[in-house]
């Protein structure tokens, strides 16, 4: 996945630990997000969709498991981190 992203600039440091393990994949990566303020910039990929009323949706990415990252998937992502 890192090869595909390391034209923009884009390299293992800019993926960011785990989020803790709760109930609802937003809850987890909102307390994630909560203890690390210094993060800023971020677009969640993720291959199953969640609620949570918190969550910024514009900063999520759905995938398909069967299909991983696929060129538009790329592709939004980099748009969706303004790079």
């Amino acid at each position: 996945m890192l090869e595909q992203f390391r034209p923009f600039g884009i390299t293992s440091c800019d993926f960011h630990g785990k989020t803790p393990l709760m109930e609802n994949r937003g809850d987890e990566i909102m307390a994630y997000l909560s203890e690390h303020p210094e993060i800023t910039t971020f677009v969640v990929v993720d291959d199953e969709d969640f609620v949570n009323d918190d969550f910024p949706h514009d900063r999520f990415v759905l995938t398909r498991l069967a299909h991983g990252i696929t060129e538009p998937i790329k592709n939004l992502i980099i748009e969706k981190l303004g790079i």
